[in-house]
């Protein structure tokens, strides 16, 4: 795509790893949309610890050369440093985009000394504030890169404040655009089933998508799931994600006796087949949450919504205007909004066609591509 009889790739693509989660599925949509493009991508992973969208990628027949990073401390930031220069000598691309955030400084370095013009990085998660124990780190590593670093594409405005506010970037070097959703993936469900379901007292299938870490708030929403059934509203709980807290979200589960009503299971690449069974979506998260994709997809596929009203939630489902904002932290407050929407599926059915109109508007794989493409200077 690039005028250049040197140029072998256009973009290289930088991941942690290729775990089913966020920024790899992010970078799934926005080769798809590049390659139509006729834009030549090379994948870079800094480690080859989840393989979980190998085949994904594959299938793309995108090229995918791992950095093959270890533990060792420091000396693991020059060999991206190093290693990421060779790299960019040999294919020389006119691009770099680079999801692992801070990690990207020594992409950054590397790539713009072997004469890369454009490097961006991904933000998707909110800057640590002050008090924090990783500030002045994360702050370091940021303003190590920022010289050598073109923009900091930020996933939602929320994020972009934070980045500003608490690393002390100038807003010339930043942006938002936000994550994208697969619309032929997660088509729309045209019925909505809660009424029948509540008319022939069936269970009702409740799900949340995202990764078991202190980030995210399962433990709430696990609460919720007790008040509902000791008021004798039936439900079942699908919790589909790995991480760290699984173990205690199941001891939590086992605890309220809840075995029967909790399901979790586990990363799946098969997501848009089970929202196929479920009634309402509810995610559960903190003030951590930098966008929430999984909630997008949910959006997408026309499930009523009941989200934390924490600032990303609060921007994707503009206050409240396409989903349910509850208290974030507060299981009652899950419990209600659930109790709430079963009263009220007149309300529940509008709010859901809206949301459907607005994901379309603002979150497809070609508009989020289009924008990306831009800032990284590949002209379409």
């Amino acid at each position: 795509m690039i005028n250049s009889k040197e140029r072998i790739f256009d973009l290289f693509i930088v991941l942690y790893d290729l775990t089913a989660e966020g920024c790899p599925i992010l970078a799934l949509n926005l080769i798809d949309e590049s390659q139509k493009k006729n834009v030549k991508i090379l994948l870079l992973t800094f480690k080859e610890t989840s393989q979980e969208l190998l085949d994904q990628f594959n299938k793309r027949n995108i090229n995918i050369i791992s950095f093959k990073l270890g533990n060792s401390g420091i000396f693991r930031y020059l060999k991206i440093l190093i290693t990421t220069f060779i790299f960019s000598k040999k294919y020389n691309p006119h691009s770099i985009l680079c999801f692992p955030f801070g990690w990207h400084s020594f992409v950054a370095i590397g790539s713009k000394l072997a004469g890369v013009k454009n490097v961006c990085t991904h933000a998707g998660n909110l800057a640590p504030v002050f008090k924090n124990v990783n500030y002045w780190k994360f702050k370091f590593l940021v303003k190590l890169g920022n010289p050598c670093t073109n923009k900091i594409i930020c996933c939602s405005k929320y994020i972009e404040t934070s980045i500003n506010k608490n690393f002390g970037i100038n807003k010339s070097k930043t942006t938002f655009i936000y994550n994208s959703y697969d619309e032929k993936k997660f088509k729309f469900k045209k019925n909505l089933s809660l009424k029948n379901k509540l008319d022939s007292h069936e269970t009702i299938n409740i799900g949340m998508v995202g990764r078991l870490e202190v980030h995210k708030d399962q433990k709430s929403l696990i609460k919720a799931i007790k008040i509902l059934k000791e008021k004798s509203i039936h439900s079942k709980l699908f919790l589909i994600g790995d991480g760290s807290q699984q173990s205690i979200l199941k001891k939590l589960t086992k605890k309220l006796q809840l075995n029967n009503e909790v399901l979790f299971l586990g990363a799946r690449i098969d997501i848009e087949k089970i929202l196929e069974k479920i009634d309402i979506f509810v995610f559960s998260t903190t003030k951590d949450e930098g966008f929430g994709i999984a909630m997008v997809e949910a959006m997408g596929k026309g499930l009523p919504i009941l989200a934390s009203d924490v600032g990303a939630c609060r921007e994707v489902l503009q206050d409240g205007k396409y989903g349910t904002l509850v208290k974030p932290n507060c299981y009652i407050s899950i419990a209600d909004g659930i109790e709430n929407m079963l009263s009220n599926l007149n309300l529940v059915r509008r709010t859901r066609n809206y949301a459907y109109k607005h994901v379309l508007k603002n979150f497809t794989k070609k508009q989020m591509a289009l924008e990306y493409l831009k800032v990284l200077d590949l002209k379409v």
